[in-house]
């Protein structure tokens, strides 16, 4: 339903990883292909899951369904409020903006979220994470919430062109914490002598991300990909 049979398909966001990886269930294919220890069938971005050990399959699962499944049906469920955005009696519009918010953060975070305790699974908890090593706490997640709270309003008062503004600022900022956690990643494996772990999860991170890359440059896309890879022989986080 992102690709077709909906009001506003093609999502733009799915767009980016259809366009990549030339298959729309691309997330469950990458963990799907983990679990099996298989070669992705990929247009670009393969992984050949072989390669790794439990280790590296742990990554590429968690991740994988954390980072491409979950967070595209967050964006899913945005694009299917703005759908049936009218000027009035937006009841079906709220719920779908809710149902994003509640897979966006989880049900381990608290009533609030106020404590960044390591209990989520998810986006939110991504967010809190790597904001620490980033230094970019509290913008990520706090800002996020003021469009989602925004972007709530604008629904409710059927101003249905204003949340579609406030929804692209909202999906820009969800793949910061992605490009965050394939940098990480990448300097552990290069830097810190990471192991399968490490490189895995650099993988699963940027297989999130690389989608949003190549449409803005091909070539960074292609730098990324060679060096962070499954079973890349080298990788230069520079």
């Amino acid at each position: 339903k992102m690709l077709e049979n909906c009001t506003g398909c093609p999502y733009t966001d799915f767009m980016y990883f259809y366009d990549y990886y030339g298959v729309d269930e691309y997330a469950d294919h990458w963990v799907q292909s983990a679990f099996d220890g298989n070669m992705t069938k990929f247009t670009n971005g393969n992984a050949n899951f072989s390669t790794y050990g439990f280790d590296g399959k742990e990554q590429a699962i968690k991740k994988g369904t954390a980072y491409m499944n979950a967070y595209m049906y967050v964006i899913r469920e945005f694009e299917d409020a703005l759908d049936i955005c009218t000027e009035s009696d937006n009841d079906g519009a709220v719920h779908a903006w809710d149902e994003g918010v509640c897979f966006y953060t989880g049900s381990l975070e608290g009533e609030d979220g106020s404590v960044m305790a390591d209990d989520g699974k998810l986006l939110y908890q991504l967010a809190d994470k790597r904001c620490v090593d980033y230094d970019t706490c509290p913008e990520i997640n706090n800002g996020l919430f003021e469009d989602l709270a925004q972007g709530k309003q604008e629904l409710m008062a059927g101003d249905c062109d204003a949340a579609r503004e406030t929804t692209k600022k909202i999906t820009a900022q969800m793949y910061i914490p992605l490009i965050q956690g394939t940098m990480k990643y990448a300097y552990h494996a290069d830097k810190l002598a990471g192991g399968e772990k490490e490189k895995a999860e650099a993988a699963a991170f940027a297989a999130a991300v690389l989608p949003r890359v190549h449409n803005a440059s091909a070539d960074a896309a292609t730098t990324i990909y060679d060096n962070v890879k499954v079973g890349a022989s080298k990788t230069n986080s520079t």
